[in-house]
């Protein structure tokens, strides 16, 4: 046994659950005990930002659980492995419908959810963690894009561009030794960064366009969130660091509304390697987040304007027409641990207020203009476009939006899908950010 297949042997012994089939005599839980787990997968989701890390604590409520996802409908699904007992699958499927009636709330979703849909799974949540961590390495493979653990397929999700980069994935995932229907790749648009509500107002809320010039032209962006950077004790904005000409350096560039100079770039952190996260690939160069802060005075603090209209696909621009009467509107709160299908919504300067389901949940993901990775992303099915980049990202509960983070990346040629980066990845590079 080579040192690889050892390495492999351990993870699958750490991560194999113990099946222990269902009989008479098992102790099914009692109502008291049905509420206890749903309260506490609630507070999971509430209080843990990254999605992964939310699931692997619910995988300790339930510890079979292969993924967990909301369909088109607002309805639960949990994967459970075959050595799920039914005492387990009924806390599944409670946990589930307490999840979905939260979770599933949309703006145009009308009906409750149905109750959850328990699914068979091969591979435990954490296992399939621990695969992706394994094969981080394939992201230097030539023409691989992507790499996350689908909650939907469970499976470990390559994303690549070429029918040729499909043979050279799965040839790596096979000299590596892991599972081979524990790999599912796919074809995938490349992602590239979205940069090129038109009026000049102040003071600027987000979602209104902003740009910088760059020695003959300019790069064209939309301005995030207004913020207070507790790091530097100053008011002003986000937006992506792509946006000024050299992400990853605090060179002072000086952003406008096409009227008034609004700011000035004053936090930029550098890119990283594999020494800083291991999640990074080999040899590259990664970041949380492509954000950037820009101190400024003429922000209107905590709030995103808003138009008269939002859209869904299969529109991809919206109107940019703000509404009169209510030309604002103020985020609360925080989009902790996104689900995979759960809507998400943004407003930028190019194709308005559009929303759609997330696609993928905390994947590292590449850009290719840039040449770098950025790890525990969120794609989103909702139309964008270039000039997009910096867009207020946020969701819907029911009564407000919980904020989600800033948009940076779309598929070249195809303006169906955004990438965001989180807010927890945001504060992580920048510090804290106050939004209201």
């Amino acid at each position: 046994m080579n040192s690889r297949q050892k390495l492999l042997s351990c993870l699958l012994l750490v991560a194999s659950p113990s099946f222990t089939a269902a009989s008479g005599a098992e102790a099914l839980p009692n109502s008291a005990a049905l509420e206890h787990a749903a309260a506490r997968a609630l507070q999971v989701l509430s209080t843990t930002p990254n999605t992964d890390e939310a699931l692997l604590e619910l995988e300790k409520q339930m510890p079979n659980m292969g993924g967990f996802y909301l369909d088109k409908e607002g309805t639960a699904h949990v994967l459970l492995t075959a050595g799920a007992a039914e005492g387990e699958r009924q806390t599944a499927r409670h946990i589930g419908n307490a999840i979905a009636n939260i979770r599933s709330r949309s703006r145009v979703r009308t009906r409750s959810p149905s109750s959850t849909v328990v699914e068979p799974a091969r591979f435990r949540f954490s296992e399939l963690v621990r695969f992706r961590d394994y094969a981080t390495s394939v992201l230097t493979l030539g023409s691989v894009q992507s790499l996350d653990v689908d909650e939907r397929a469970n499976r470990v999700s390559v994303g690549v561009l070429t029918q040729e980069a499909v043979a050279q994935t799965q040839a790596y995932w096979a000299q590596l030794g892991l599972p081979e229907d524990a790999l599912n790749v796919f074809i995938r648009s490349p992602i590239r960064a979205l940069r090129t509500l038109d009026d000049e107002v102040r003071p600027v809320p987000g979602g209104y366009k902003i740009w910088t010039g760059v020695f003959a032209g300019y790069i064209e962006c939309t301005m995030g969130y207004p913020v207070y950077s507790s790091r530097l004790g100053q008011f002003g904005f986000l937006t992506n660091a792509h946006c000024t000409p050299k992400p990853g350096v605090v060179e002072n560039t000086s952003f406008s509304n096409g009227v008034w100079a609004i700011g000035t770039e004053k936090l930029d952190p550098p890119y990283f390697t594999r020494e800083h996260d291991s999640r990074c690939p080999p040899g590259e160069l990664c970041r949380y987040s492509d954000a950037v802060f820009v101190a400024s005075s003429s922000t209107d603090f905590g709030a995103i304007a808003q138009t008269i209209n939002y859209c869904a696909l299969p529109s991809t621009h919206c109107s940019l027409t703000v509404n009169s009467s209510s030309p604002v509107f103020y985020p609360r709160g925080f989009a902790s641990a996104p689900l995979l299908g759960q809507d998400f919504e943004k407003i930028g300067q190019t194709t308005g207020w559009t929303y759609g389901p997330i696609q993928e949940a905390c994947v590292t993901m590449y850009d290719n203009g840039a040449g770098r990775y950025y790890l525990c992303q969120y794609g989103v099915a909702a139309g964008t476009d270039a000039g997009d980049s910096g867009s207020p990202v946020f969701t819907w509960d029911g009564t407000q939006n919980p904020i989600a983070g800033i948009l940076w990346g779309g598929n070249v040629g195809d303006a169906n899908y955004f990438v965001f980066s989180p807010f927890f990845g945001i504060n992580e590079e920048l510090g804290d950010m106050y939004y209201y």
